[in-house]
């Protein structure tokens, strides 16, 4: 059982586990109700360090997963007995919201503690909302219904967007959502007031 599901490459991988909180598991490639360690290329990785595993985000190429003190990124390592290199990219970037993680296509979105960044394509976490957006977020959301922070992406353009509560929002509902697109030098942040629940 598990509190996070992605598709990275052609593997189901699982984190989140509610038996080992530590653990990235993944399925056998190309066969997703395969999960015994050891057959196919199925297997699992417990972390040592990094604490629990809160989410992951598929890719293609890589996966990324956060814990409550590290980012982790899993790239396919074909022909390899590891099979992922499973690489730790940062101690710095802590999840702010747990369901602020955004998938889209090589590019990984979300919402640390210092605030709005992204992963391309297996790189290091970069602001994108540095200064006045991050401000502006950090003074504005119900920091106790961080349940509400809702990452989406557009499927059909560039950009992902952030819902959530604000401090003046009616209880249970979100209100307001930050939209990013990456294609926009110039002023690529917009808002949008919307309310709704999840």
């Amino acid at each position: 059982r598990a509190g996070q599901v992605a598709v990275g490459n052609r593997f189901v991988v699982l984190a989140e586990l509610r038996s080992s909180p530590r653990r990235a598991q993944w399925s056998d490639l190309d066969g997703p109700e395969t999960w015994t360690a050891g057959v196919g290329l199925s297997d699992f990785q417990d972390f040592p360090d990094g604490g629990i595993c809160h989410a992951i985000s598929g890719g293609d190429a890589y996966g990324v997963i956060f814990q409550d003190e590290a980012i982790r990124s899993l790239t396919y390592a074909p022909g390899s007995a590891a099979i992922f290199q499973i690489v730790r990219i940062s101690t710095q970037d802590t999840l702010f919201a747990e369901y602020s993680v955004v998938n889209a296509g090589t590019r990984t979105f979300f919402l640390s503690a210092q605030g709005f960044k992204v992963i391309v394509a297996g790189g290091e976490p970069t602001a994108i909302g540095k200064e006045q957006v991050d401000t502006f977020f950090f003074g504005d959301v119900d920091a106790n219904n961080l349940q509400l922070v809702i990452g989406v992406a557009d499927p059909s353009g560039t950009r992902v967007g952030w819902a959530y509560k604000s401090q003046a929002g009616s209880v249970g509902l979100f209100d307001k959502i930050l939209w990013f697109d990456w294609s926009i030098k110039d002023r690529p942040w917009s808002i949008v007031p919307m309310s709704g629940q999840y």
